[in-house]
Protein backbone atom coordinates (compact mmCIF):
# COMPACT_ATOMS: atom_id res chain seq x y z
CA UNK A 1 0.00 0.00 0.00
CA UNK A 2 2.76 2.44 0.90
CA UNK A 3 4.67 1.63 -2.27
CA UNK A 4 1.60 2.18 -4.42
CA UNK A 5 0.96 5.61 -2.95
CA UNK A 6 4.64 6.57 -3.21
CA UNK A 7 4.73 5.50 -6.86
CA UNK A 8 1.60 7.51 -7.63
CA UNK A 9 2.88 10.64 -5.87
CA UNK A 10 6.33 10.79 -7.46
CA UNK A 11 7.10 10.25 -11.15
CA UNK A 12 10.77 9.85 -10.23
CA UNK A 13 10.20 6.54 -8.42
CA UNK A 14 10.22 3.17 -10.11
CA UNK A 15 10.32 -0.44 -8.98
CA UNK A 16 13.77 -1.94 -9.34
CA UNK A 17 14.16 -5.22 -11.20
CA UNK A 18 17.37 -6.23 -9.43
CA UNK A 19 17.32 -4.57 -5.97
CA UNK A 20 15.44 -6.23 -3.13
CA UNK A 21 14.26 -4.96 0.22
CA UNK A 22 14.26 -7.45 3.11
CA UNK A 23 12.32 -6.77 6.29
CA UNK A 24 11.96 -8.63 9.60
CA UNK A 25 15.60 -9.68 9.76
CA UNK A 26 16.82 -10.86 13.15
CA UNK A 27 18.02 -7.79 15.04
CA UNK A 28 20.92 -9.31 16.91
CA UNK A 29 24.11 -10.38 15.18
CA UNK A 30 22.74 -10.37 11.65
CA UNK A 31 24.99 -8.22 9.54
CA UNK A 32 26.37 -8.07 6.00
CA UNK A 33 28.41 -11.28 6.31
CA UNK A 34 25.40 -13.35 7.37
CA UNK A 35 23.19 -11.77 4.72
CA UNK A 36 25.83 -12.41 2.05
CA UNK A 37 25.96 -16.08 3.12
CA UNK A 38 22.17 -16.26 2.78
CA UNK A 39 22.36 -14.75 -0.72
CA UNK A 40 25.05 -17.28 -1.72
CA UNK A 41 22.62 -20.01 -0.62
CA UNK A 42 19.93 -18.40 -2.80
CA UNK A 43 22.27 -18.42 -5.81
CA UNK A 44 23.09 -22.09 -5.18
CA UNK A 45 19.36 -22.90 -4.93
CA UNK A 46 18.81 -21.00 -8.19
CA UNK A 47 21.49 -23.08 -9.92
CA UNK A 48 19.96 -26.30 -8.61
CA UNK A 49 16.36 -25.31 -9.40
CA UNK A 50 17.11 -24.20 -12.96
CA UNK A 51 19.77 -26.87 -13.52
CA UNK A 52 22.20 -24.25 -14.70
CA UNK A 53 25.74 -25.54 -14.96
CA UNK A 54 27.42 -22.38 -16.18
CA UNK A 55 26.79 -19.25 -14.15
CA UNK A 56 29.28 -16.50 -13.43
CA UNK A 57 30.98 -16.52 -10.06
CA UNK A 58 28.64 -15.98 -7.13
CA UNK A 59 30.43 -12.75 -6.16
CA UNK A 60 29.66 -11.22 -9.55
CA UNK A 61 25.96 -12.15 -9.28
CA UNK A 62 25.53 -10.37 -5.92
CA UNK A 63 26.31 -6.70 -6.49
CA UNK A 64 25.55 -5.23 -3.09
CA UNK A 65 24.47 -6.33 0.37
CA UNK A 66 23.54 -3.69 2.94
CA UNK A 67 22.01 -4.17 6.40
CA UNK A 68 20.72 -0.96 7.95
CA UNK A 69 21.78 -0.39 11.53
CA UNK A 70 19.86 1.19 14.39
CA UNK A 71 22.07 3.90 15.89
CA UNK A 72 20.14 3.99 19.16
CA UNK A 73 20.38 0.26 19.90
CA UNK A 74 23.90 -0.93 20.58
CA UNK A 75 25.62 -3.90 22.14
CA UNK A 76 29.00 -3.91 23.88
CA UNK A 77 31.40 -6.82 23.43
CA UNK A 78 32.68 -7.58 26.92
CA UNK A 79 36.04 -8.95 25.78
CA UNK A 80 37.03 -6.13 23.44
CA UNK A 81 34.85 -3.31 24.85
CA UNK A 82 33.77 -2.60 21.27
CA UNK A 83 30.36 -0.95 20.79
CA UNK A 84 28.38 -2.21 17.78
CA UNK A 85 25.04 -0.96 16.49
CA UNK A 86 22.36 -3.60 16.15
CA UNK A 87 20.59 -4.34 12.91
CA UNK A 88 17.37 -2.41 12.34
CA UNK A 89 15.76 -5.47 10.76
CA UNK A 90 15.89 -3.94 7.27
CA UNK A 91 18.33 -4.75 4.45
CA UNK A 92 18.86 -4.26 0.74
CA UNK A 93 20.40 -6.69 -1.73
CA UNK A 94 21.18 -6.05 -5.38
CA UNK A 95 21.70 -8.82 -7.93
CA UNK A 96 23.17 -8.47 -11.40
CA UNK A 97 20.37 -10.53 -12.99
CA UNK A 98 16.64 -9.75 -12.85
CA UNK A 99 15.62 -13.43 -13.11
CA UNK A 100 17.82 -14.29 -10.14
CA UNK A 101 16.29 -11.40 -8.16
CA UNK A 102 12.78 -12.68 -8.90
CA UNK A 103 13.82 -16.18 -7.79
CA UNK A 104 15.24 -14.69 -4.56
CA UNK A 105 11.94 -12.92 -3.82
CA UNK A 106 10.02 -16.15 -4.24
CA UNK A 107 12.59 -18.25 -2.38
CA UNK A 108 13.08 -15.96 0.63
CA UNK A 109 9.60 -14.53 1.14
CA UNK A 110 8.02 -15.92 4.35
CA UNK A 111 11.21 -17.78 5.29
CA UNK A 112 11.78 -17.84 9.05
CA UNK A 113 15.38 -17.23 10.08
CA UNK A 114 14.97 -16.75 13.82
CA UNK A 115 12.03 -15.99 16.05
CA UNK A 116 8.40 -15.87 15.01
CA UNK A 117 8.58 -13.27 12.25
CA UNK A 118 8.95 -14.45 8.65
CA UNK A 119 11.03 -12.48 6.15
CA UNK A 120 9.20 -10.03 3.94
CA UNK A 121 11.03 -9.66 0.64
CA UNK A 122 10.01 -7.47 -2.27
CA UNK A 123 11.53 -5.26 -4.93
CA UNK A 124 12.93 -1.94 -3.75
CA UNK A 125 11.97 1.45 -5.11
CA UNK A 126 14.58 3.39 -7.09
CA UNK A 127 14.68 7.15 -7.34
CA UNK A 128 15.69 8.29 -10.84
CA UNK A 129 17.17 11.50 -9.41
CA UNK A 130 19.63 9.52 -7.29
CA UNK A 131 20.58 7.08 -10.03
Amino acid sequence: MEKDSALKKSPNLSVSRTRLQLRNLPRREFYENELRELMVAVVEAYKEHHRVAQLPKVKSLIRQVKVLKDGEKTVVDVATQKVTSLSSGLAFVEFSDAELALFAVRYLNNMQLAGNRPLVVDFALDDARKL
